[in-house]
């Protein structure tokens, strides 16, 4: 059984899980057929006919998915992870000659799941667990309102690639992990030593330092993730491994410094193998370019004061009247070496220049904490994985809210209010550019929204979709104006995904569409974990608060969905109110309440000051719809704000909340 590797910087786990989705398998085929060899044609037919006959070859899976994911046939994607999925789901012994081949997409996997999945060997796993992963994998799928898991192909595509470049028979070395993670760099190159000045330096200076000592690197940046998103890897004799810019200093160079001869020899090679290092990855992280300012300073005052002393060698016994204002650089230099300024002023204090030794002790405590800062903000700020799919797509500006309300069947029905800022809907230059490549002159665009209802394990329950064309002059203002989604009939505990994408088109009449072209924009508002409310007529049950803007004190008030609030804004919240109960009069009796509060954090660092106030009322109907209008003008500059709306049945004592927050703009 092969082992799992694990991610340089994060724990190990026992071993790997499989994942499953999708493919059902009813039965066993005859024993394995090798047939890694076999193109995807003929592989996809024989996978089909067997699933037809309802039975499946693990061999015939394993050799398929291998071959679509090598060869990039995109087309056969989608059967390729169903297959992957029979595969590991797989319900008898897995036959021992898959176990290598099975090995590092049992080694990838591992490297994407949660630490609450059971530590397992590398078997399928019982159904409970597979269904709990198969259920992770839905939940990260970067486009829910597509037909097919494009995270799930690009995570084998990926394994596709580092099984070949960055694998041997230990496993993934570092980088393959790091590829599996995170997808291919958006730079990748290597810090190199072999640059003329730097030879002379340090390799031809009788220090028995030679190129080979240099270890072989790699530099990773994942810019569209975040500035420590980088990755420096070293060989360490035919595997690659997470380093630092120390690892790239060959150990013969870091031995032996001190106040010999030889040992500030060694100590000005190893400053020069600093600003070389420091030089080349200053264009990829700040940290680097102030280290590298630093130690080139140094470097060139070493440099500049070798000179001079050569000078002196060579000048000094015949020139001995020279004239300290002379204007000769040789004199300069010549003056300037017996005046030996030996004391240079750097950050982090004074340095000797005869003693370079002790700035390399400085400069190397000052490379640790650079490298450990770098560590630490590249694990806080990198996320364990990353899909790739939608790079090449702007993101679409979407402000969003929800709210749930219950309907008379007993079942919930959510609401989402969603908009587009001022500017949302700009296409950048380039964008523009490529659409007049691909034939859209000044397009319309088009707006499709959709909706996904997924069940308590993210299957999608119910698609809708809702269009929107934009014409080509109301589309340079760039904005869209509040609009709703409406998810019905949900019960129990259910997830909510909207998918927004704008696409250039051309509109006719009515805004119809007549010819739709790429999409240049698009943006993913997942809703997890909600719960539907309670259809108990015993228990007193209360809506989300629909927030609204009285733009029209004439008018009705207009959704609003944003999180950001002028506090002079006239601001209603709508809610309601299920299972009153009746008093002896068969009347209703409830009491509304709501406070505003200060929400700690930021620049306030406890609660602040609290607006009250409360009202009681009486109805005939167990249901009571209600607006309260807010004046948060006295909290103008507050920051962030609570609102709290609570409802008290008087008759029963049973109360309840919800609550929402606003950070309100403006001085």
């Amino acid at each position: 059984m092969a082992q799992c590797t694990h991610l340089p910087g994060r724990p190990a786990r026992r071993a790997a899980v499989w994942l499953v989705a999708g493919l059902a398998l009813a039965g066993l085929a005859a024993p394995a057929i090798t047939a890694r060899a076999q193109d995807v044609d003929t592989l996809r037919s024989q996978l089909l006919a067997l699933d037809a006959e309802g039975a499946f070859d693990p061999g015939v899976a394993l050799a398929f998915v291998d071959r679509v994911f090598e060869s990039q046939a995109a087309d056969a994607y989608p059967l390729a992870t169903q297959a992957y999925a029979g595969l590991l789901r797989y319900p008898g012994p897995m036959p021992d000659s898959l176990q290598a081949p099975l090995a590092p997409y049992c080694e990838a996997l591992h490297l994407l799941l949660p630490e609450w999945v059971p530590a397992a060997t590398c078997l399928p796993l019982s159904t409970a667990i597979a269904e709990s992963v198969a259920a992770w994998w839905r939940r990260r799928d970067p486009q829910p309102a597509s037909l097919h898991n494009e995270f799930l192909e690009e995570h084998l595509r990926r394994i596709a690639h580092a099984r070949v470049a960055y694998r041997d028979a230990e496993g993934y070395d570092d980088r393959g992990q790091v590829y599996i993670r995170l997808g291919a760099p958006d730079y990748q190159t290597h810090v190199n030593f072999d640059a003329t000045e730097f030879r002379n330096h340090v390799m031809d200076r009788s220090l028995t330092i030679n190129a080979s000592d240099f270890p072989a690197n790699e530099f990773w940046y994942y810019a569209r993730i975040d500035p420590s998103a980088q990755f420096i890897f070293h060989d360490t004799g035919g595997r690659f491994r997470l380093g630092d810019v120390q690892s790239l200093i060959p150990t013969s160079v870091r031995s032996g410094l001190g106040n010999s001869a030889r040992g500030r020899q060694k100590a000005k090679a190893m400053m020069w193998t600093l600003e070389q290092i420091y030089q080349q990855l200053s264009l990829y992280n700040e940290a680097y370019a102030t280290r590298y300012t630093d130690v080139a300073a140094f470097a060139g005052m070493i440099e500049e004061a070798e000179n001079a002393a050569a000078v002196e060698r060579a000048f000094g016994s015949e020139r001995e009247d020279i004239d300290s204002e002379g204007s000769d650089p040789v004199r300069r230099a010549i003056n300037d070496s017996r005046a030996n300024p030996a004391d240079v002023s750097l950050p982090g204090g004074s340095f000797n220049l005869n003693r370079p030794d002790l700035y390399i002790q400085h400069a190397l405590s000052e490379a640790r904490a650079s490298d450990e800062m770098i560590a630490a903000h590249r694990e806080d700020r990198v996320p364990a994985y990353r899909s790739q799919s939608l790079d090449e797509l702007a993101p679409l500006p979407v402000r969003a809210r929800s709210a749930r309300f219950l309907d008379a069947d007993g079942s919930t029905r959510t609401e989402i209010y969603w908009g587009i800022p001022a500017g949302g809907l700009e296409l950048e230059p380039a964008t523009q550019r490529r659409l007049e490549d691909e034939g859209f002159m000044s397009p319309d665009l088009l707006v499709v929204a959709s909706l996904i209802q997924q069940t308590d394990d993210y299957r999608s329950r119910a698609i809708q979709y809702s269009r929107l064309a934009v014409p080509h002059a109301g589309a340079e203002t760039g904005a869209l104006p509040a609009r709703m989604l409406t998810a019905p009939g949900d019960t129990g505990r259910y997830h909510l995904a909207v998918q927004w994408d704008l696409l250039a088109a051309y509109v006719g009449r009515g805004e119809t569409p007549l010819e739709t072209g790429p999409r240049v924009k698009t943006n993913v508002l997942r809703i997890d974990s909600l719960t539907a409310l309670s259809a108990d007529p015993r228990r007193l049950e209360m809506s989300d608060i629909k927030p609204l803007l009285a733009l029209d004190p004439a008018g009705e008030p207009a959704l609003f969905p944003g999180a950001q609030l002028a506090p002079e804004a006239p601001l209603v919240l709508y809610f309601e109110v299920y299972h009153l109960a009746y008093d002896g009069d068969d009347r209703t009796r409830y009491t509304v309440a709501y406070e505003v509060v200060q929400q700690p954090g930021g620049l306030f660092r406890r609660r602040g000051e609290r607006t009250a106030f409360s009202a009681s009322f009486a109805g005939e109907e167990r249901t009571a719809r209600e607006q309260l209008a807010l004046d948060l003008s006295d909290w103008r500059g507050r920051g962030t704000v609570d609102i709290v709306v609570r409802v008290t049945d008087d008759v029963t004592g049973q109360s309840v909340s919800r609550s929402l927050s606003y950070e309100l703009t403006g001085d």
